[in-house]
């Protein structure tokens, strides 16, 4: 009796390391475990996979577990590129908004996100670019959308952040939304947006963006910018800076404009070439 005791303790001693090996290949097999796991395996293409087979349902079931991902510090898994995992997250965070999954939730992390100025800026700027949509979800409260919108109003009037350009646009388009109350008013957005292209310590990208939406809203000054800019040849860096300068005059479509913009139709430079020639188009319609 005691030998036929030891062999089934024996046995059983043998199947513990098998059932825990099978565990783990049952966690391996979760797809929701794969995508936001932190080790190297899977890979961006995998993962990216996984995500996009998971219904509504699944995506329901998941929601605490998505939410703390999209929560913690945005540090890639070892060889994942930064892109690719931004990436992944911005899609975890559209099909949540997509299929209405806990709206509030994400917009408080969301905003926590964007209000972290020590947290990655390509992050924050993924976060900015899906307010006007959180903003106008069913189910979030006055006080998140309040604390979103005073964000948003900071980061308007902030040349600095790295953040103005994008947070610009996201005013915007929450203008033109049932939520149009929580964004700046036209006016303060224009005049925000041309002081911060004249802003020479502001970044490149901010400054091209503020001088477009400052010439989609017709500011009076925005012709002055731009033809400074255009006669600036100091650097070749401001040849991006030209680049922004010719759209802004074609979205501005002045006739007066016409000869200031003609002098670049023929630049030795294809992209400035190409910026005159759309914006004379522009202008002649």
């Amino acid at each position: 009796m005691k030998a036929t005791s030891s062999c089934v303790l024996f046995a059983f001693a043998l199947l513990l390391p098998l059932s825990g090996i099978h565990a783990a290949e049952e966690r391996s097999s979760d797809p929701l475990e794969r995508i936001i796991s932190s080790a190297a395996e899977p890979d961006f293409i995998v993962r990216h996979r996984l995500l996009h087979t998971l219904d509504g349902n699944r995506l329901h079931h998941s929601a605490d577990r998505l939410l703390q991902y999209l929560s913690q510090p945005a540090v890639p898994p070892p060889g994942m590129a930064a892109n690719d995992y931004h990436s992944l997250r911005n899609d975890i965070a559209d099909l949540l908004i997509a299929h209405s999954i806990a709206p509030a939730e994400l917009l408080r992390i969301s905003v926590a996100t964007i209000a972290d100025a020590s947290g990655d800026l390509i992050w924050r700027d993924y976060c900015i670019q899906k307010l006007p949509e959180m903003l106008n979800a069913e189910g979030v409260t006055e006080h998140d959308r309040k604390a979103a919108a005073m964000l948003i109003d900071q980061l308007t009037a902030d040349s600095h952040s790295g953040l103005a350009g994008t947070t610009l646009i996201a005013a915007m388009r929450l203008g033109r939304t049932p939520a149009a109350q929580l964004a700046p008013p036209t006016e303060i957005l224009a005049e925000r947006a041309i002081a911060i292209a004249r802003a020479e310590g502001a970044a490149l990208p901010d400054r091209i963006t503020a001088l477009q939406i400052a010439a989609i809203h017709g500011h009076p000054d925005t012709a002055t910018v731009a033809l400074t800019w255009l006669e600036d040849r100091s650097d070749t860096s401001i040849t991006m800076l030209r680049v922004a300068a010719l759209a802004a005059l074609g979205e501005l479509g002045d006739p007066a404009h016409y000869d200031q913009i003609l002098r670049y139709r023929y630049s030795a430079d294809t992209r400035l070439r190409a910026a005159a020639r759309t914006a004379l188009a522009r202008v002649e319609n």
